[in-house]
């Protein structure tokens, strides 16, 4: 990745994958964080910020821009980044929406924005979220699982 960042210094696929490895093998969340953030060019205080059309329009270098389901997935390891590490729901929520906004089927992320909605007593809201989930793949054990605790929760 070093490499490819050498020619390349805003990859946005390298910088996630270099954030993901600081993140689950390093430990080294500060690292993680400030490369899920260059990764995504990440400035949420800007307007209309988590938006598709934002991050379709922002390239205008030469620089391909990753897939939709490559940029989905980016969000998704920094929401769960956000959610499991740094404990911010709401940016979380927020960063996992944009990642739905992306690739809408990912069952992965609706069960990630299930989890957090549960964690703030958003229960009818979460239970929507399980069974979209479920809907899209029935045979996801983690996305049953849950749901499953959910309703022992409730």
């Amino acid at each position: 990745y070093h490499k490819l960042l050498q020619h390349e210094p805003c990859h946005c696929l390298a910088l996630a994958n270099l954030a993901s490895i600081q993140h689950s093998i390093n430990d080294n969340y500060a690292e993680a964080e400030s490369l899920y953030t260059q990764s995504l060019d990440f400035r949420p205080h800007l307007p209309n910020y988590f938006t598709v059309s934002h991050h379709s329009s922002r390239n205008t270098s030469r620089i391909a821009l990753p897939s939709r389901l490559d940029y989905a997935g980016v969000l998704y390891n920094f929401g769960a980044f956000q959610h499991e590490v740094k404990r911010n729901l709401s940016l979380a929520m927020q960063i996992y929406a944009l990642s739905l906004e992306y690739n809408p089927n990912s069952t992965a992320t609706l069960n990630n924005m299930a989890s957090v909605l549960a964690v703030q007593k958003e229960f009818e809201s979460a239970d929507a979220m399980y069974k979209r989930a479920t809907m899209l793949d029935p045979y996801d054990a983690v996305t049953w699982h849950n749901y499953a605790v959910l309703a022992i929760e409730r």
